[in-house]
């Protein structure tokens, strides 16, 4: 999952966001169009960071949902208006004078960043949890020779993906919008496994959800330029009353049309987290979006527009966090 379940809140926080370029109403994975939610619309990562039983640790839904991977799920390496993103890959790239170097993508979805990858390092392995993505990703990388796919395994079978990738033999790693599962084991183990295959001073590029970035969204419609529509007012109380107070404690917003449970983290959590198994954090910083990315304002029925001619005032877009760490 390299985009963010590529890639915000209720029916019109998106939770995805469509191809762009593309007016095709996305489809659902019954093959019937999907209701286009107005709030909340962007879906998570990588990989549909947003799911079918409301659950992202479950490989059948993102089999199902590959085919329309494209359309449905917002490319972060590409959506990222700062460029921060290419920035990070090339200050870690090896360069022309460098030994060869491995980057692994941790749960690569369907190649988001593997052909970026490939351009920068000498060998790229590319690995996720379901079949159905890692089948376009192979055919995304059919052509780049540095690049290979294995079988699917779980980021949490540390033994599995050490073997995989061969050992702490790592130089860089890249894990974007993948720690979307709201249980804690889940997302400790996958970072126990990144800090497994890295080598002595490798680096990690990872990518999470904000959940800062998801008040600033609900905030910008209550209090900033969506105070005005009563859709988007409607869309967030209905947003408010489905969502449990628990949830609501632990950070954890339900994205797209079926409310997927999808984890969100505070900057010092995240942080805190990574430290615990090992890394080092050297830096924090966000990928931005465009705020047509959270809400939909074209299925307004009116003043769409203007909204988001209000909303692209803002000095901040929806983002996500960025850590680069170290081992």
């Amino acid at each position: 999952m390299s985009s963010s379940p590529k890639g915000r809140s209720p029916a019109a926080m998106k939770t995805s966001s469509p191809k762009r370029g593309s007016s095709k109403r996305p489809q659902s994975p019954s093959g019937k169009p999907a209701k286009r939610p107005l709030v909340m619309k962007r879906k998570y990562t990588n990989r549909p960071s947003y799911v079918l039983r409301e659950d992202v640790d479950n490989t059948e839904f993102w089999d199902r949902v590959a085919p329309e991977y494209d359309a449905e799920i917002l490319s972060t390496i590409e959506e990222d208006v700062t460029t921060t993103i290419r920035k990070i890959l090339d200050e870690n790239a090896q360069g022309s004078k460098g030994k060869p170097q491995l980057a692994v993508d941790f749960g690569c979805g369907v190649g988001k960043y593997l052909p970026a990858l490939s351009e920068r390092f000498s060998k790229v392995i590319g690995m996720d949890f379901s079949a159905g993505l890692l089948h376009f990703a192979r055919t995304k990388t059919s052509k780049l020779g540095n690049v290979t796919i294995p079988d699917a395994v779980s980021l949490t079978e540390t033994a599995k993906v050490l073997q995989l990738v061969g050992g702490a033999v790592a130089d860089f790693g890249v894990c974007a919008n993948v720690l979307l599962s709201p249980e804690v084991d889940t997302q400790m183990g996958i970072l126990k496994t990144l800090f497994a295959c890295m080598k002595p001073a490798g680096r990690v590029f990872l990518l999470v959800p904000a959940l800062e970035s998801h008040v600033l969204g609900l905030w910008a419609v209550k209090h900033g330029p969506g105070k005005e529509s009563a859709e988007l007012q409607a869309e967030v109380k209905v947003y408010n009353e489905q969502i449990s107070k628990e949830d609501v404690q632990n950070g954890i917003v339900k994205r797209g049309e079926e409310g997927v449970r999808t984890q969100h983290y505070v900057k010092e959590q995240i942080e805190e987290m990574c430290r615990m198994v090992g890394f080092t954090v050297e830096r924090t910083t966000r990928a931005e979006y465009k705020w047509n990315s959270e809400y939909d304002f074209e299925s307004l029925s009116k003043g769409g527009k203007s909204l988001a001619t209000g909303f692209g005032k803002l000095k901040c877009g929806p983002y996500d966090w960025i850590l680069v760490l170290r081992k």
